[in-house]
């Protein structure tokens, strides 16, 4: 039991897809969602079990947790039926389970990186999240509307702004495993934030095309972005803001671990988190001109949004 909530992070990684599994079998029809979304996640899980194997000297253990993993995604894809769940109550069950989540992750924290660990990964991370999210209704990029429970007056649900902090914990977590596999990429700063970044990345491609269906509704994007490059219905700026969200404030914080003996000041993170937001801000725009042009969907909704706030 003591090995089960040691990695509980890495758990929570593939049951969060479960959830959204579930969403999906309960009111998306067959053929507009495909539960083979599960090889995302499922990826950076393997990666992590056979490390954690390896360390045992357990030749099967990263049998059996993987085994487990893919006999739940099997047993969800086929004996859950459509279920007559309203979309308010599948939100319901999306906020209750996740706050549930947030709180074991951040007991999860304490425990094994104590009281540091819980300044940076549920204070300040959260912080990033809360400015993040908003940032992106704010600017009309997308909206989250009909959820229960939110803090006013900012615009995003207190469970997705929470949801950053916790897909970040996880990241990192389970990048601290990884990072020990004798690859060099791994060893560097870089090839550190990368890899977080497309940890979390992989997640969030597993999740968003359930949470961006007009059967879920968790979100609606704005209707200038139908005509950008998408993925299974959710467009493509929201991948190339999520890695870069993501690796920036990854970069930050790396160096931080690294050198927080001599820094021994959070204020420095607050400072990093900012610069990350701003950072991110930059290579989505860059990466979105590249892709679609200065007069695409993502700088036309920028310009307007930007015109109306000034």
């Amino acid at each position: 039991m003591g090995n089960i909530w040691k990695n509980f992070p890495v758990w929570f990684y593939v049951i969060s897809f479960y959830f959204f599994q579930f969403y999906a079998k309960t009111r998306i029809p067959e053929n507009e969602y495909s539960s083979a979304l599960f090889i995302f996640p499922l990826a950076f899980f393997v990666l992590y079990i056979m490390k954690e194997g390896k360390d045992r000297n357990d030749k099967y253990y990263p049998l059996i947790n993987i085994l487990i993993a893919l006999i739940i995604w099997g047993l969800i894809e086929k004996l859950v039926p459509p279920l007559p769940l309203t979309i308010s109550e599948i939100k319901w069950i999306y906020e209750i389970s996740n706050f549930i989540f947030w709180i074991l992750l951040f007991i999860h924290a304490f425990k094994f990186y104590g009281k540091e660990g819980v300044i940076e990964f549920f204070i300040i991370t959260l912080l990033y999240g809360f400015s993040l999210e908003n940032s992106g209704i704010i600017l009309n990029f997308f909206f989250e509307k009909n959820f229960h429970i939110y803090i006013p007056p900012l615009r995003a649900p207190l469970v997705t702004m929470i949801g950053w902090s916790a897909v970040f914990y996880t990241s990192y977590f389970m990048f601290e495993k990884i990072r020990k596999i004798n690859f060099a990429p791994f060893k560097t700063l870089t090839g550190g934030a990368f890899t977080i970044s497309l940890i979390a990345l992989f997640w969030d491609m597993s999740i968003d095309p359930v949470a961006s269906s007009p059967h879920i509704q968790f979100w609606q994007w704005n209707h200038l972005l139908k005509n950008e490059l998408q993925f299974m219905g959710v467009p493509i700026i929201n991948f190339v803001s999520w890695f870069y969200a993501v690796f920036f404030y990854a970069l930050f914080f790396l160096h931080y671990q690294k050198r927080k003996k001599s820094l021994r000041r959070y204020w420095i993170l607050i400072l990093y988190a900012i610069l990350a937001q701003f950072l991110a801000g930059a290579g989505v725009f860059l990466t979105m001109a590249l892709i679609e042009g200065f007069n695409g969907p993502s700088w036309k909704i920028l310009r307007e949004s930007l015109k109306n706030l000034l």
